[in-house]
């Protein structure tokens, strides 16, 4: 009892000297509160657990809710080394492209690359494509070369003298309301000579007789073949964007994370170096089965080009470089749905499952 008597007088005493010395910013708080609060960071100052490590340290804002977490170093499958982000931010992903494009992409065809290919793996028709870019031989395609690509399929329009939305959509086959409302445009529909605007679901007049034959309701990539079996996930990380540009997914995890061949095939690209069109250290692999897989912001390239490689074998490790937001790979799939758009966006993805 006497014990028990000294401990509960030696609580109050502390409690009163820290009174005095916190000042009237804590005298709303009760005795008992100061006792917890004086339990709860002896116990955090004394445990050792395996979700904070000394070189972390996370930020509260009292007002916005949101936390900042600053030299953090990989402790589970959801913390990155190195980064600086709100917790309403994801974490490594491009800066390339965005999740709902809404504005017109430019893509240098790579080699190999075939113009139906491109569309698809965009998301668009080929005839989006062809009137786009004004092609007149589609096996014309060659390396380099720039390519205008539309966020919807439509037109890509330059206003000239005379027109107005209704004229447009007549001439289109479009509707006035879409056209109006993905251009952000006023009620009356004034245009400006010499503006760009996309026409939404327009038809280029030489080709409304092949376009319209064409299910208008598809969803984008939902034409390309699931060949899921085929694949296994390239890496373990934490989904941050989902499919955007040419079928491409953002899958994070820390630097130097191990990056896997999604199935057997040949390396027909392995940049080591340079900015790549912002893809940085890229390596890809042409498949038995026709298609094609991407891997981006490579921090390392352990293979080259002619290369043969099997399903699972390490090709590189992850990476920031390129035009990148934070250690990532950014896999594309051409010719084919990609897998990582099976998961949600924060879904954690295991390496060869």
């Amino acid at each position: 009892m006497k014990n028990d008597s000294a401990v509960l007088f030696g609580a109050i005493f502390i409690a009163i000297s820290l009174i005095a010395w916190k000042g009237a910013g804590i005298e709303q708080k009760g005795l008992f509160a100061l006792a917890f609060d004086a339990s709860i960071s002896e116990t955090s100052a004394s445990s050792n657990t395996a979700d904070f490590h000394q070189d972390q340290m996370i930020v509260m804002n009292g007002q916005g809710g949101n936390s900042i977490v600053s030299r953090v170093t990989m402790l589970s499958d959801n913390v990155f080394e190195d980064q600086i982000v709100e917790s309403n931010e994801y974490i490594g992903s491009d800066s390339m492209f965005s999740n709902d494009r809404e504005e017109i992409t430019e893509y240098e065809v790579q080699e190999g690359d075939v113009l139906g290919g491109i569309a698809s793996d965009f998301g668009i028709t080929l005839q989006t494509i062809i009137s786009a870019n004004n092609i007149v031989n589609i096996n014309a395609l060659k390396p380099g070369a720039k390519l205008r690509i539309p966020p919807v399929d439509g037109i890509i329009y330059k206003i000239k003298k005379g027109d107005t939305v209704a004229t447009l959509a007549k001439k289109f086959q479009a509707e006035s309301s879409k056209i109006l409302s993905y251009n952000d445009l006023s009620e009356t529909g004034t245009l400006k000579i010499g503006d760009e605007i996309i026409i939404p679901g327009g038809i280029a007049p030489r080709a409304i007789a092949v376009a319209s034959k064409q299910d208008k309701t598809t969803k984008r990539f939902s034409l390309l073949p699931r060949l899921d079996a085929d694949f296994v996930a390239p890496a373990t990380c934490v989904i941050t964007q989902l499919v955007h540009g040419r079928n491409g997914v953002d899958c994070a995890a820390k630097k130097g994370t191990p990056i896997f061949a999604m199935a057997s095939g040949t390396v027909n690209m392995a940049k080591d170096s340079g900015y790549n069109n912002g893809y940085g250290r890229v390596v890809r692999i042409t498949h038995n089965n026709g298609t094609e897989t991407l891997y981006g912001h490579l921090n390392e390239v352990f293979v080259s080009a002619g290369q043969t490689v099997s399903q699972g074998e390490q090709i590189g490790t992850m990476g920031n470089t390129g035009k990148s937001t934070g250690p990532h790979v950014h896999l594309e799939v051409h010719n084919a749905r990609n897998i990582l758009a099976n998961y949600a966006k924060k879904g954690q993805v295991t390496a060869g499952k």
